[in-house]
């Protein structure tokens, strides 16, 4: 593994590393984004958080996504590669880390528009019912060991409703946890019905310990969701069932 651009500020170290055709960015340790064009889909926790929107009836008709959390870009390449939606906005509070996604990850898509911005605070100026498919990514290091990811921003309530009132009557909420506890611990059936949703779903795969929160504000059943992945994803070129290694289960 070559370091091919690196930066150390007075509390991280940004460095973006190639491995055969793959880039990858790691802050302070943490490991934080992949992509290799050849190879879409890698086995990594990135491929999860694109793949709940194979829960829509027709990906196609996802137009708006927001990913908050852009780290050097990977759920936004994984989006335009086999959906390209109208509309990307990608936010991240580390100017630095948008910067390498421009540089090192993105092609020069005109749908994207990537926001310095607290992802908290973002969410003030969005319209309401406005966004089909929101990704929730925020992991930042622990105090007491910087090379731990951690999630960044509780999911109580209020955040839970201020990303749910901007979706769409179908829209979609994914939202990375450190693992399924925390998952089942901020999802509750009378928060989720609260918040809008008709049922949550749980991705996870054998390489990490993180679950991934599928929120839908209209129920799809994994039938929808199979036949998707056989015609959005697995006909693609340069992709292979075998890349794809999750489980599926619903929580609510």
């Amino acid at each position: 593994m070559a370091i091919v651009w690196q930066k150390q500020t007075a509390d991280q170290l940004y460095e973006v590393r190639t491995a055969g055709n793959s880039v990858r960015l790691y802050t302070s340790g943490v490991f934080h984004s992949q992509w290799n064009p050849s190879r879409p889909l890698a086995g990594h926790i990135w491929d999860l958080l694109f793949l709940p929107a194979m829960f829509y009836v027709s990906p196609r008709q996802l137009d708006n996504a927001i990913v908050l959390g852009v780290g050097g870009g990977t759920v936004i390449n994984l989006l335009n590669y086999f959906i390209a939606p109208k509309k990307i906005q990608g936010v991240d509070l580390d100017a630095t880390h948008l910067s390498i996604a421009k540089r090192f990850f993105l092609d020069d898509s005109k749908n994207v528009t990537l926001h310095k911005a607290n992802a908290c605070s973002y969410f003030t100026k969005i319209d309401n019912q406005s966004v089909d498919f929101i990704v929730e990514d925020l992991f930042c290091g622990a105090q007491n060991d910087p090379s731990e990811a951690i999630r960044a921003v509780p999911m109580d309530e209020q955040w839970l409703s201020a990303l749910a009132q901007s979706l769409t009557s179908a829209g979609i909420l994914v939202v990375n946890f450190e693992d399924a506890k925390q998952l089942r611990q901020a999802f509750s059936k009378k928060t989720i019905v609260a918040s809008g949703f008709e049922s949550v779903y749980r991705l996870t795969t054998p390489q990490y310990e993180n679950a991934i929160g599928v929120c839908l504000k209209k129920h799809c059943d994994k039938k929808v969701f199979n036949q998707n992945l056989e015609r959005f994803i697995l006909s693609r070129p340069k992709t292979k069932r075998s890349d794809l290694k999750f489980a599926l289960t619903r929580v609510v």
